[in-house]
C-alpha cells in the first residue's frame, strides 16, 4: 500500500490494469489514490502497444492469472493460482488457448505464504513445501511451457509471532535441487529485481536466462542468511473495544447477508470459535447466533492471537484472510483449521463482494456452498484397501 501511495505521490505516470470484480474495492482504492486503472474484463485483452496484451481470468478465492502476449511471445503468470491437478491445469490452458497455442514462460509459485502449522508442527511445512513443487511438475506436464521462472513467494515471515514459519521455506536454490523437478532443470530459472530480459526469439531467452540465474540463485540465498525477525512491538487492544469490534463486524456481516450467518450457524455449517486473546489472557466465545462473551475459562480454544490481531481480524473485511496469511496466531490442541475458516468465510464472501448488493450471484454461491457441505456430510469412507 504504501509503495502505491509513494506512486501516487511522485506523480509517476502509471496504468493499472486489474481484473474486474463484482465490488470493484481494489479499483476504487487505486482510483482514489488518482492512479490510472483499467477494470480488465475476464478473458477480453487489453492493448499494451502494437501487437502487445494482457488478458486476464478470474480463479477460485479471488485469484486470478493473466497471459501477456506479444506477436512473438506468450508469458502465463499463474502467480499463487491453486494448480495442483491435471484437470485444473486444463481449465486454465482452455481459457488462453484461443490466444495462443504454446507458453514460451511460466511464472509460477514456489513457496508457501501462509500459516502452516504451529512451531511444532515442521513436517507440515516440509510436506505443504514439497507439495508447491509437486505442482510445478504438473503445471509443466499440461501447460508445456518452454521455460519456467518460479516466482512466488520470495518472501519470510519477520514478525516475532511468525518467524518460525520460515523453517521449511523452499529457496530458488532448493529448486534446482529438488529431486521431483530434476527432469525439468534444464528449463528452470531464477532472477533477481531489476533483471531484464530480451525476448525476441526462445534461444536468445536461453542465452540471457542461464546468465542471470545462478546470479539471482546466489543473491537469494545471500538475502536468505540475513534474515532476523523484527522487533515490533503489538499494541494492546482493551476488552470493551473488542467486544465493540465484534459486534460492530457481527451486525456487518447480519444485513449483508440477510441474517443467513445465523441461519448457518443454527443448521450447523458454521460453528461458534473461541479466540484466546494471549496478552488479555482471557477467552472471547463468538457467534453469529449470540454474539461474544468473554471469560476466564481458558481451555479448549480454537485459536490464539493477541488483542491487536483480533481487532484487526474484526475491523477489516480482509481481515482473517490476510491473518491466514500472515500467521500471527496459533491452532489450539485437537482443534481443526478448517472449523476457523468456515466460520471465517462469511468474512471472505463479504470481502468478494457478495452479498445485498448482488443477490443473485450471491444467491448461487451461496447455495453451492451448502451443496458442497451436504454432499460432504453425506459420503461415506471408502473402505480400506487391504
Amino acid at each position: 500500500m504504501s509503495f502505491l501511495k509513494s506512486i501516487s505521490k511522485e506523480n509517476i505516470d502509471v496504468t493499472i490494469i486489474f481484473q474486474k470484480t463484482l465490488d470493484g474495492r481494489v479499483s476504487s482504492f487505486l482510483k482514489k489514490l488518482g492512479l490510472n486503472v483499467v477494470d480488465a474484463n475476464e478473458g477480453e485483452p487489453v492493448n499494451l502497444g502494437k501487437s502487445f496484451n494482457i488478458t486476464t481470468w478470474s480463479y477460485r478465492g479471488g485469484d486470478s492469472f493473466c497471459l501477456i502476449k506479444s506477436d512473438k511471445t506468450s508469458l502465463l503468470n499463474i502467480n499463487d493460482c491453486v494448480i495442483e491437478a491435471e484437470s485444473e491445469a486444463k481449465k486454465v490452458k482452455d481459457k488462453y488457448s484461443s490466444l495462443t497455442s504454446q507458453i514460451d514462460i511460466l511464472f509460477t509459485q514456489f513457496g508457501y505464504a501462509n500459516w502452516v502449522g504451529n512451531e511444532s508442527d515442521r513436517d507440515q511445512r516440509v510436506k505443504l513445501a514439497k507439495h508447491k513443487l509437486d505442482r510445478i511438475v504438473i503445471q509443466n506436464k499440461v501447460l508445456k511451457p518452454s521455460f519456467i521462472i518460479p516466482f512466488a513467494s520470495f518472501v519470510y515471515f519477520c514478525h516475532q509471532e511468525n518467524f518460525y514459519l520460515n523453517d521449511a521455506q523452499n529457496s530458488p536454490n532448493g529448486v534446482m535441487l529438488a529431486k521431483q523437478l530434476e527432469p525439468l532443470k534444464n528449463n528452470i530459472f531464477s532472477l533477481k529485481s531489476l533483471d531484464c530480459i530480451s525476448l525476441d526469439n526462445d534461444e536468445l531467452i536461453r542465452e540471457q536466462l542461464e546468465k542471470l540465474s545462478w546470479q539471482a540463485i546466489e543473491h537469494w540465498e545471500d538475502l536468505k542468511t540475513t534474515i532476523k525477525p523484527l522487533q515490533i512491538q503489538s499494541k494492546e487492544v482493551v476488552i470493551n473495544a473488542l467486544t465493540d469490534c465484534y459486534l460492530k463486524y457481527r451486525k456487518r456481516m447480519s444485513i449483508n447477508f440477510m441474517f443467513l450467518p445465523q441461519f448457518f450457524e443454527i443448521v450447523g455449517f458454521i460453528k461458534p470459535i473461541k479466540i484466546y486473546i494471549t496478552d488479555r489472557d482471557r477467552i472471547a466465545s463468538v457467534s453469529y447466533m449470540s454474539g461474544i462473551t468473554i471469560n476466564e475459562n481458558l481451555d479448549n480454544w480454537h485459536i490464539s492471537l493477541s488483542s491487536e490481531v483480533f481487532a484487526y481480524i474484526f475491523n477489516n473485511e480482509f481481515g482473517f484472510n490476510t491473518t491466514h496469511v500472515n500467521g500471527r496466531f496459533r491452532l489450539g490442541k485437537d482443534q481443526s483449521i478448517f472449523e476457523v475458516v468456515k466460520f471465517f468465510a462469511v468474512q471472505t464472501f463479504y470481502k468478494n463482494g457478495f452479498g445485498i448488493n448482488h443477490p443473485i450471484k450471491s444467491a448461487n454461491m451461496l447455495i453451492s456452498q451448502v451443496l458442497r457441505f451436504i454432499s460432504k456430510k453425506l459420503v461415506k469412507p471408502a473402505p480400506l484397501q487391504p
